[in-house]
């Protein structure tokens, strides 16, 4: 998660998925457990896979994203 300069403040992990719908919440805290403000963030979400072969295939989106209190 970035902030809308591009300033990483926050990274979740979330492995050994499946195909389908997944989700993972976030606390809206950054890497030292402050809060963020209010405003536009940024995500990418990053998935990443192995095939039958072994090799790795890699593909991401991003978005926006307002937090509001």
């Amino acid at each position: 998660i970035f902030t809308i300069s591009g300033r990483l403040i926050k990274t979740l992990y979330l492995q050994n998925v499946r195909a389908g719908i997944n989700s993972k919440e976030w606390d809206t805290r950054d890497e030292f457990q402050d809060r963020v403000g209010n405003g536009i963030y940024i995500y990418k979400i990053e998935v990443t896979s192995a095939d039958e072969e072994s090799s790795e295939r890699t593909a991401s989106c991003m978005g926006k994203m307002m937090i509001m209190r």
